[in-house]
């Protein structure tokens, strides 16, 4: 079993039903000595110190009052995913968690991503998908999370286009999180529910084995190919 993690929202789990964090921490270990990490959209900085643990990281966001916060943690910079204030070929890994359905244009934010990264670098999206009626609704309701306006919209099986077209290869990926995510968001209003974790582990695995293809949420690891100017 994986070691216990703590989703975005706060209650441990056992991470079977995050299993981006395997590919994750194999990312992070295979990186070279030195290796230069960019957060991009850092917000307060909840994975900077995990990403340091890979190499130098620096974080990048739009929001001045997030990157106070963040850059307690390690450096950061103002800015935007569309216009990234990096030269070419600058990072060995750029780690991208639930930013791009927030930037007003996701795809040339991902040819930014293949700019910046150096030739056999690493591109980790984790994203929220529309493959979820439970997500199309609740965007129809409210198009914002935490007071950010949701502006990109796309299912799992578009956003591995869009990573093809931007000329970055992607390595895996998968969708993941059919229902956890509804009770993740209710222990939020109702802490207690924190204690019932193991058994809502038990419903999202069941979940996923039949309805995977209407997750909410996924991974794609994707390389910028070695020969690649």
């Amino acid at each position: 079993m994986s070691p216990p993690v703590a989703s975005i929202q706060g209650p441990q789990h056992s991470g079977r039903v995050y299993p981006f964090r395997a590919p994750e921490r194999e990312a992070l270990a295979g990186l070279p000595v030195g290796a230069r990490i960019l957060d991009l959209g850092c917000s307060g900085g909840a994975n900077l110190d995990r990403l340091s643990g890979g190499g130098w990281v620096v974080g990048l966001d739009t929001s001045q009052r997030d990157l106070v916060r963040a850059r307690r943690v390690a450096p950061v910079v103002a800015g935007i995913g569309e216009h990234l204030p990096f030269g070419q070929s600058v990072f060995d890994l750029v780690y991208v968690s639930h930013v791009l359905h927030h930037t007003v244009d996701h795809v040339q934010v991902l040819a930014e991503i293949r700019r910046v990264l150096k030739p056999g670098g690493l591109a980790f999206l984790i994203e929220t998908f529309e493959d979820s009626p439970g997500i199309r609704l609740a965007r129809w309701v409210h198009g914002h999370w935490q007071a950010v306006e949701v502006h990109s919209r796309f299912r799992f099986g578009d956003l591995h286009q869009a990573v093809e077209a931007s000329g970055l290869e992607v390595d895996e990926g998968r969708q993941f999180n059919v229902v956890y995510w509804v009770w993740d968001l209710a222990q939020l209003r109702v802490p207690s529910l924190a204690r019932l974790v193991r058994q809502a582990e038990w419903v999202e695995l069941a979940a996923d084995r039949r309805f995977r293809r209407w997750s909410a949420h996924g991974y794609l690891v994707a390389r910028r190919p070695p020969s690649q100017h």
